[in-house]
């Protein structure tokens, strides 16, 4: 006995799946790139490497890494004495220290951002009939 239409069931169910599962990896994308964008607002800023160098990256199928790509960024990102704060630069053009930016600055990105994030993720994901 046969089931009528079970392999075209099975080949549609899967191609929704597939379908899914794209949808998800767009929406975390988008997700991830959303908190990075926040993150560099909050980077304190010398001559900008450490903005220009964060970036979303798709690793996996459900997986989305943040990356802050500098060998100095922990040191930053970690400073929360931030005991130069406001002291001027040795080269005074360029401001004060920490202007503009504040260390951790990713982890409150996604702090900042984490309703953001997840309604990002449900409009990626949303079934549409």
């Amino acid at each position: 006995m046969s089931v009528k239409g079970l392999k075209e069931m099975s080949a549609r169910l899967n191609q929704e799946l597939k379908s899914i599962k794209t949808k998800t990896d767009a929406g975390l994308f988008a997700a991830g790139n959303i908190v990075i964008a926040r993150s560099k607002e909050l980077t304190p800023v010398d001559h900008g490497n450490l903005r220009a160098n964060q970036d979303a990256e798709l690793e996996k199928s459900g997986l989305v890494s943040l990356n802050v790509r500098s060998n100095y960024a922990l040191y930053v990102h970690e400073n929360v004495e931030e005991k130069w704060r406001g002291l001027p630069r040795k080269s005074g053009s360029r401001g004060n220290y920490w202007d503009g930016g504040r260390s951790r600055f990713l982890e409150t990105a996604m702090d900042e951002t984490r309703g953001e994030v997840i309604d990002t993720i449900k409009e990626f994901t949303e079934i549409k009939s």
